[in-house]
């Protein structure tokens, strides 16, 4: 497996744990294809995460929009998840803020 698919691969299964975590009911997270990631929320939402190619935003690496609507750029994981949460209208817990941590290998 390359090192791009296994990125997105791990991007896809955070995104459907963070559904789980925030509430938000029936969303389907599609798989990745092409670099492309759909979650689907019950409202009727569509959000689509892309790699940015637009050279204007060169240090922003993906694109979070709504389908049909001008696109957020993040430039990290977190910068995704902060965008899908709030184009989502979802919170994870009231009050406190979003926090990413990452522990090394056997902590």
């Amino acid at each position: 497996m390359d090192k791009r698919h296994d990125l997105w691969s791990r991007l896809h299964d955070l995104l459907a744990l963070s559904m789980q975590l925030w509430g938000v009911e029936n969303a389907v997270v599609s798989a990745p294809l092409d670099g492309v990631i759909e979650i689907s929320a019950g409202r009727g939402q569509v959000i689509r995460i892309t790699e940015n190619d637009l050279p204007i935003r060169e240090f922003a690496r993906w694109s979070v929009c709504l389908v049909g609507s001008r696109p957020k750029f993040a430039n990290s994981v977190l910068g995704i998840l902060s965008t899908t949460r709030e184009l989502l209208g979802a919170d994870a817990s009231p009050g406190l803020p979003l926090r990413l941590g990452v522990m090394g290998v056997g902590q």
